[in-house]
């Protein structure tokens, strides 16, 4: 293992290449560095404890030339097909077609390429509730259980195999359009799903779902519910910005709420007091007679910031309700009680 000098690619210049697809599929490697094994380098990664010393036996996470290592593999597995139908990230791949069928082809040819190279995927992204399948072989993992494989975790291996034999197929998210979010608990494990309206019809766009420490067992069916909708917020990929905040709904039928109702549900008085403020109302008037304020817009009749660097859109925060959002950001338990620089870091994205 050296140092390699190969550039990271810029994720934004990846959709160039994604010109005229209409079918994707997306692979993330199963701990992508453990699965590099290490010869000559092992003794590089030497670390001594009070009773030995230890060296990895493969690309450990955490070390300088780590990424450069994995795209330089990738690059020597993927060579002649990368910008053609397959395009990667680090660990993430996406391969991209422009025909159902040509895709089948695509896919096929990129799972046999990882299976002769020794690398595996994970399949928890695929497989609606998959925390709450795969619980009772989890359990055989924990320190001090002892290995008994009986009834229970023969038929969460059986249901497995079979979710993994014939995953749901995700549609490609559509950052423009309202999103859904459902989620669901129980006394094991907590999961999501998140949604888009595509023609009509409610289409998955991403799972997601963990299983629930001893603690969480003991919480009262309100908590699990409750805990259930904001791990399935934060770990369904949902916080871009405000301007694609996605709204908690849990039940059926979900119900898209508008996009910016996060902000409408903590700070109610986020318009008027865009009103109350003199240089903000003044914005406000003059998008509302028609006028270019690029790069304000208004969005839910809330007034918006267009960023230059990565186009998101952040309300644009009175200075009567700064109080308010720090209060909320740090006092408060969604907030995490992080500190001064944590606290602002997490305000600026999605305010401005």
């Amino acid at each position: 293992m050296s140092i390699e000098s190969v550039p990271l690619p810029d994720i934004h210049a990846a959709f160039h290449w994604f010109s005229g697809a209409k079918c994707f599929t997306t692979f993330d490697l199963n701990s992508a560095y453990h699965q590099i094994p290490l010869k000559d380098s092992r003794r590089y990664t030497a670390f001594a404890t009070d009773w030995n010393l230890y060296e990895f036996c493969r690309v450990p996470f955490g070390i300088a030339t780590g990424a450069q290592v994995l795209m330089c593999l990738l690059d020597s597995i993927f060579s002649d097909v990368k910008f053609k139908y397959l395009y990667h990230y680090l660990d993430d791949l996406v391969v991209y077609s422009e025909s159902f069928e040509e895709h089948l082809s695509h896919v096929k040819e990129v799972l046999d390429r990882l299976r002769g190279a020794g690398l595996t995927v994970k399949t928890a992204k695929f497989i609606p509730k998959f925390s709450e399948l795969a619980a009772p072989l989890n359990r055989l993992r924990k320190k001090g259980v002892k290995f008994c494989w009986d009834q229970e975790q023969e038929v969460a291996f059986l249901a497995l195999k079979q979710a993994i034999a014939s995953p749901s197929v995700l549609a490609m998210a559509d950052f423009l359009k309202n999103f859904v979010l459902l989620t669901d608990a129980c006394g094991s494990a907590v999961a999501a799903v998140l949604l888009q309206d595509f023609e009509g019809h409610l289409r998955a766009v991403a799972y997601a779902s963990r299983t629930l420490t001893d603690q969480e067992r003991k919480f009262s069916v309100y908590e699990l519910e409750a805990s259930g909708c904001y791990s399935g917020w934060r770990n369904s990929g949902c916080i871009w910005s405000i301007g694609n905040a996605v709204p908690l709904v849990h039940g059926a039928p979900p119900i898209a709420l508008p996009v910016l109702s996060k902000v409408a549900l903590l700070f109610q008085g986020v318009k008027e007091a865009q009103c109350r403020d003199p240089e903000l109302g003044s914005i406000r008037e003059s998008i509302q007679q028609g006028l270019d304020m690029a790069p304000y817009t208004l969005r839910e009749d809330i007034l918006c910031y267009l960023t230059k660097c990565d186009q998101k859109l952040k309300v644009v925060l009175p200075n009567e309700l700064v109080p308010a959002v720090l209060k909320f950001y740090h006092d408060s338990p969604p907030g995490g009680y992080l500190g001064i620089y944590k606290t602002l870091v997490k305000i600026r994205e999605q305010f401005t």
